[in-house]
């Protein structure tokens, strides 16, 4: 994963709007962050396949602790989780125990428990700062197979509530997003 890992590094390099996002949040945090989702599968995608470098809107980090320095200008999430404005970019910070579906469902509090609970297989990944580590074989397994699976059917169900459109409709409407069109979708996967 190593290969992998060195895009992702390179991604960061070249992103000054994510060098100030995970500047904030080193300054409102304390041990290991992960980035988590789109900026991840989407810039390995890109390289991959040759797509255009992708047009991040927000950034997400998992922390193990949050520390709110007393000069830092937040909101709360839908998820209880931090947003901080990075000037054009929002950037989402969770401590990794408060995962939704993690409290939820009493599930130990680690970076492979957190990707677990992605309501789509491409979108279970994240990268180690750090370690400068890829996390989420099966991330990887269905970009590399352009293939679209069910991840967590839970957290699927809950986004399909909350934005009230078709379980196509989110899934139409996230490929379009990212840029994957041509990416195959297991629609039994998406079956209880």
């Amino acid at each position: 994963m190593d290969k992998y890992s060195d895009i992702i590094k390179k991604a960061i390099k070249e992103d000054p709007d994510f060098q100030r996002s995970l500047e904030l949040v080193k300054k409102n945090s304390n041990g290991k962050i992960w980035v988590m989702g789109s900026f991840v599968f989407r810039n390995i995608a890109s390289k991959i396949y040759n797509l255009p470098k992708p047009i991040i809107k927000d950034y997400d980090f998992v922390v193990e602790k949050i520390v709110i320095s007393p000069e830092m200008k937040y909101s709360l999430n839908h998820f209880g989780g931090l947003k901080i404005d990075n000037g054009l970019k929002k950037t989402d910070i969770w401590e990794l125990k408060e995962t939704y579906l993690i409290k939820k469902n009493n599930l130990n509090p680690t970076i492979e428990n957190c990707l677990k609970t992605a309501s789509l297989n491409i979108q279970s990944i994240a990268y180690d700062i750090e370690e400068n580590k890829i996390i989420g074989e099966t991330s990887l397994r269905g970009i590399i197979d352009k293939k679209n699976l069910a991840n967590n059917i839970e957290n699927f169900q809950y986004y399909v509530s909350a934005y009230k459109i078709t379980m196509e409709d989110y899934i139409n409407a996230q490929i379009r997003k990212w840029g994957f069109q041509d990416f195959d979708i297991d629609w039994n996967s998406f079956k209880n």
